[in-house]
């Protein structure tokens, strides 16, 4: 049952980016911008996609019968708290959409950056979307608990890291004492 309920969540997810980039485009704003350093995420999320799915309704998945594969622990309560983290992961992420209103982008909008948000969650954490990500991964990893979500917990978390320094980077040489000021009031992540 916990591992429909990953995949719905994921797919919730999905949804969500989806309908604000065309809400975005039909206001003429271009809601991605993914440069060639970033050339791993979209293959992280085809693969996350394709193990939840695959995981979830049984599908063939390459060395299925080796130790990657199999249950690293099997404690339901633990898979029902990895539920609970998928769900305020979705909750999160609602929040920082409307939080973020029309400023939502995937990646840095060098040639037309938007106001800087600081209020709403962005008054909490000044990532929550990564945040966010980042207790769907370890949500997903309860719930399927092997080797496979552990090192997609990893490899996520790094990549979204990453992401964080760059656009971080690149708000400190744009909205200079502003986000500097921010910065010190509110953490990075919580």
């Amino acid at each position: 049952m916990q591992k429909y309920f990953a995949f719905a969540f994921f797919i919730t997810i999905v949804i969500f980016v989806v309908i604000r980039a065309n809400m975005l485009r039909i206001k003429g704003v271009k809601a991605f911008f993914i440069e060639k350093v970033d050339i791993f995420i979209l293959p992280f999320v085809l693969i996350l996609l394709y193990y939840i799915t695959a995981m979830t309704f049984n599908l063939p998945i390459p060395l299925r019968d080796t130790i990657i594969n199999r249950p690293l622990f099997n404690i339901n309560i633990l898979s029902w708290l990895g539920v609970l983290f998928c769900l305020s992961s979705v909750v999160g992420f609602i929040f920082s959409l409307k939080s973020f209103g029309d400023s939502f982008r995937v990646g840095v909008d060098k040639e037309n950056p938007d106001k800087l948000i600081t209020t709403g969650v962005f008054g909490v954490s000044r990532n929550p979307i990564y945040l966010s990500f980042d207790l769907l991964l370890i949500g997903f990893f309860m719930i399927f608990a092997n080797l496979i979500f552990l090192s997609m917990l990893c490899l996520g978390t790094l990549l979204f890291h990453r992401q964080v320094l760059k656009e971080e980077k690149f708000l400190k040489e744009h909205y200079g004492e502003e986000y500097q000021d921010y910065a010190k009031k509110v953490h990075r992540y919580l």
